[in-house]
């Protein structure tokens, strides 16, 4: 069994906590086969007693240009597991802690450039020293290198915009505070805002308009046609506007 599988009772879900358990994104199989993901709600609550308890689409943090096409700060040898970085403004100590760092350019040696590296932790810094995981750089990486530095995607969330400005996650099974931890639910059967009709057995994606609710899903008028937004999942029970539907999610 990984370290980063679990299985947990029906109420497991609705538990929160203000201090870390689990690594980011672990998963947790209910028994009936519903999946979660342990994730970390950023600085704002998502739900409260006018909004409804739970059934709120969640997205990641939204990417900041502080941390995207950023240059390495001194030359990095294959295998070497730590990399310097001088970001666009100082970050907190690991908040790239299980993330990503992905070698966007790299000057005239465009070998080093398409991989991504799993970050195990990150300095407090303008310029970050962000710690691999084993074994390290599979290139060479020199000051002309630029890479993104990407949060695990169960870090930091938030309610999900209408539209999205990050990949969408999850779906919140209750109502959570503020800076918790928590299971989001990103396959099987849940309780989702819906925002106008939506059809039974069509697909739906995140609303344009209401934060955190579904919409039945469309293409736009292009040619060829094209997606207007992620399928989130299919409809089973149909629920009026404003109101509920019980979604087959399909996130992951």
């Amino acid at each position: 069994m990984f370290a980063n599988i679990v299985f947990g009772a029906d109420h497991t879900v609705y538990s929160t906590t203000t201090t870390r358990r689990y690594r980011h994104g672990t998963s947790l199989f209910t028994e009936d086969g519903r999946h979660y993901h342990y994730t970390e709600n950023g600085a704002v609550a998502i739900g409260s007693a006018t909004l409804s308890l739970g059934g709120r689409i969640i997205q990641s943090a939204v990417p900041s240009a502080n941390h995207d096409n950023q240059a390495v700060a001194a030359a990095a040898a294959i295998g070497a597991r730590t990399v310097n970085v001088t970001l666009g403004a100082s970050a907190a100590a690991d908040l790239f802690a299980f993330g990503y760092l992905a070698v966007n350019d790299s000057g005239a040696d465009a070998t080093a450039e398409g991989y991504i590296y799993h970050v195990e932790s990150s300095s407090a810094a303008t310029e970050v020293v962000f710690t691999l995981y084993p074994p390290g750089l599979r290139t060479a990486l020199t000051t002309l290198s630029e890479v993104n530095a990407v949060l695990n995607p169960y870090k930091l969330v938030v309610i999900q915009a209408s539209p999205p400005t990050a990949p969408v996650v999850g779906c919140t099974p209750a109502q959570w505070a503020a800076s918790v931890f928590g299971w989001a639910q990103s396959r099987g059967p849940a309780s989702v805002l819906t925002d106008g009709t939506v059809v039974i057995g069509e697909s739906v994606m995140p609303s344009n308009a209401i934060d955190g609710a579904v919409e039945d899903w469309g293409l736009a008028e292009a040619a060829p046609p094209t997606e207007i937004g992620m399928v989130v999942g299919k409809v089973m029970v149909v629920a009026a506007d404003t109101e509920h539907s019980t979604i087959w999610l399909m996130i992951d």
